[in-house]
């Protein structure tokens, strides 16, 4: 199954400073702390706001440093990212966040473990789902996809508005005709406004094969909001409303019986 990259948006709240510790995982949580993620998985260039000199963001701020690798990500500015994650890493060394850039940095270069090493060691630094996600889909990528699995889970165990985790798991088990658990994560992703066609149309399938033919219609013209064109969408609303259309013959008639009649 192929992984469709995308970005998060980080909404950093707060103003307070990261007091210097010396426990290193304590000092880690406190880079993440007022941090949420929301998921945009469509992004153009002139969505983003990349700073055009890096050298001039102030090493301080590692606020600042953190949102300006986000937003030079989404350009697609890896060689910017890469620079402002040397910046935090030698600024902020408890920091988680100049080792996760640098893992996205290493896996747009398809260099897939050395992405690994650097997600483990922001890993070791503060525990998020973002985290784990990124690991998930590494894992996944290097084939091994038990433990990408596992790290799917952890992700949305630890945060749940990472609801592309559950569009991914969700259509992994559906593969596998594991359709309890697809069902499972497949009604969370199918609620958010990025969910994809193929949601949409694998929930539909499951629920037409449990008899639940009002959800398998919602589901299906869901998924034709997603592709117009599709043939095969189209037979099976068809199929599905005829399903419904002789549900509706067979129910009894709500027409009074004459016992009854005669009881007025």
């Amino acid at each position: 199954m192929k992984i469709v990259y995308f970005f998060l948006l980080f909404v950093l709240m707060g103003c307070g400073s990261v007091q210097k510790m010396t426990d290193e995982r304590s000092a880690g949580k406190a880079y993440v702390q007022g941090v949420e993620t929301e998921v945009l998985p469509e992004l153009t260039e002139s969505s983003a706001n990349c700073p055009k000199d890096t050298l001039k963001i102030d090493v301080s701020d590692w606020k600042g440093l953190v949102s300006a690798a986000n937003e030079c990500a989404k350009m697609g500015a890896y060689k910017k990212v890469e620079q402002i994650a040397d910046v935090i890493a030698k600024n902020h060394r408890f920091s988680p966040w100049g080792p996760y850039f640098h893992s996205l940095c290493d896996e747009k270069s398809a260099n897939y473990p050395l992405a690994l090493w650097y997600i483990d060691l922001a890993l070791r630094k503060a525990e998020i789902g973002l985290f784990h996600f990124q690991r998930a889909r590494l894992l996944w990528k290097m084939n091994e996809k038990l433990q990408g699995i596992e790290s799917f889970e952890l992700a949305l165990k630890l945060d749940p508005k990472l609801w592309m985790a559950n569009q991914f798991l969700g259509l992994v088990y559906y593969e596998q005709n594991d359709w309890s658990n697809a069902r499972r994560h497949l009604e969370k992703a199918a609620e958010a406004k990025g969910s994809s066609y193929e949601t949409h149309f694998a929930l539909a399938n499951i629920f037409s094969s449990e008899k639940e033919d009002q959800k398998a219609l919602e589901s299906y013209k869901q998924a034709l909001k997603r592709d117009r064109k599709s043939s095969t969408l189209q037979a099976r609303i068809a199929e599905v409303e005829k399903r419904l259309d002789a549900k509706i013959e067979r129910t009894p008639s709500s027409q009074t019986t004459p016992e009854a009649e005669v009881k007025k």
